[in-house]
């Protein structure tokens, strides 16, 4: 049942971005956010360029998936699309590497707190 609520609900939410491939780096510095909160390298967060503050990002590596909410800017590196936080990269499996390749779906806020009804 969770599985049909999703893509009905998926249709409904305007402005959604359909999975791209992006290359994803870690960081763990810093101590305020670009949105004004103390940098957490064990929240599920991540920097990106444009998508606004609060939006939340399905991030799969590998068959393995975490959502991650925008807080900070970045990654300031050309051909790097996202920084996540140490806890999202070492979820996905991108700690001894440093930079990865993974898919990245954006989601409305209000879709995860569907999400969280539905538990």
């Amino acid at each position: 049942m969770k599985k049909i609520i999703l893509i009905l609900y998926l249709a409904l939410v305007p402005n959604l971005s359909f999975g791209e491939t992006v290359l994803a780096s870690w960081y763990q510095h810093g101590k305020i956010t670009a949105n004004g909160e103390r940098f957490d390298p064990n929240g599920f967060t991540v920097a990106h360029r444009t998508l606004p503050f609060g939006t939340f990002v399905i991030l799969t590596r590998n068959n393995v998936s975490v959502i991650a909410r925008v807080n900070d800017r970045g990654p300031f590196i050309h051909g790097r699309s996202i920084d996540l936080s140490r806890r999202v990269a070492e979820h996905l499996g991108c700690i001894d590497i440093g930079i990865c390749t993974i898919n990245m779906i954006a989601i409305q806020p209000l879709l995860v707190d569907i999400f969280a009804i539905l538990r």
